[in-house]
């Protein structure tokens, strides 16, 4: 099955009429794309125009469908980043544990400008704030793999590497903050999901039936909160990793750096070479300091307070977490 119909089937099964209306348009995308692949190799493309858009990288070089492919791909990643990001924040402050992106909340999504933007829902209890949390997290999941295929198939088409440079540059966030960088907001929103959703044997049957259904699907490679993966089962529960990579213990006051990574506030003071007792040390921490997993530089000075992960923790591993939280009150009392 090819992947436009696979796309097709995820949006017509597993999100709802709002969010399936809302993804990025494959199709559209996929036309100009189409209409240079019939195109004789042989024959040198019609000189329309040079397409000057900033999202075109370097070595895109066809005059022929860049014009009506990277900026529509671009319009097409920043509004479904706007969207996101603004549902993000609704159904965080919902819960009341994340200070992150408070200000989002105040302005309405549904007055934003781009086209059926849907109104917010109204969630009552924990099942349907659940629900609301799994539909985004599979649709941010969903657009960045039709946007990381369609980027595949570009190369696939001009056997450039100008569709790979489009999503190192993404990925550098050299292209604004968009959904497929933000990770600070999927762990918070998977730690949300992780905490609310209690799953009955029954539901884990159906929840296996259904990852059976969608294996072929899943292996083509999804972006999560930790980057591309090829083994991600959609959908369900989602794995999160809750001990620390520096101390290998359960994460005591998580933070997210600007690269994705999650380690204790005070395993990220110690990596970064700044007092943990001042309330904004990691804000003043060194941009030559580099994140200790993939040694990015410039990572510690935009990190985020992670608070569905940290009660995550707290519920999942009480003991631990009390000896955690014993053990940083007696070295920050010396």
């Amino acid at each position: 099955m090819k992947f436009s119909s696979q796309f097709r089937w995820f949006r017509q099964y597993e999100l709802n009429e709002d969010f399936a209306s809302i993804c990025i348009s494959y199709k559209k995308l996929k036309q100009p794309l189409s209409q240079c692949r019939k195109r004789d190799p042989s024959i040198p493309p019609p000189d329309i125009f040079v397409c000057q858009s900033s999202h075109r990288p370097v070595r895109a070089l066809c005059t022929a469908c860049d014009g009506g492919f990277w900026p529509i791909l671009g319009k097409e990643v920043e509004r479904v980043s706007k969207l996101f990001k603004d549902r993000a924040a609704f159904l965080l402050n919902k819960h009341g544990l994340s200070p992150l992106y408070k200000a989002a909340v105040k302005k309405r999504w549904w007055q934003m400008p781009w086209k059926k933007a849907p109104r917010p829902p109204q969630v009552e209890t924990d099942a349907e704030l659940a629900e609301q949390v799994r539909q985004l997290v599979d649709f941010a999941h969903v657009n960045a793999l039709a946007v990381r295929k369609v980027c595949k198939k570009y190369d696939k088409v001009h056997r450039t590497g100008a569709g790979r440079e489009y999503m190192q540059r993404v990925m550098r966030k050299e292209k604004g903050n968009s959904f497929l960088v933000d990770r600070a907001l999927l762990h918070e929103l998977e730690a949300l999901h992780s905490s609310l959703n209690i799953q009955s044997p029954q539901d884990e049957k159906i929840a296996h039936e259904l990852s059976k259904r969608c294996s072929s699907f899943a292996r083509q490679g999804v972006l999560c909160a930790g980057g591309v993966v090829g083994e991600e089962t959609l959908p369900g529960p989602y794995p999160l990793e809750l001990n620390c990579a520096l101390c290998l213990d359960v994460l005591f006051d998580p933070v997210g750096l600007k690269c994705g990574h999650v380690f204790c506030r005070s395993c990220a003071c110690m990596a970064a070479r700044v007092d943990p007792n001042k309330p904004k040390a990691l804000e003043n921490a060194q941009p030559i300091r580099r994140c200790p997993m993939c040694r990015q530089a410039a990572v510690f000075n935009d990190a985020i307070p992670l608070a569905e992960v940290g009660a995550l923790v707290k519920q999942r591993f009480p003991k631990e977490w009390q000896e955690r939280k014993d053990a940083e009150s007696a070295i920050a009392a010396h």
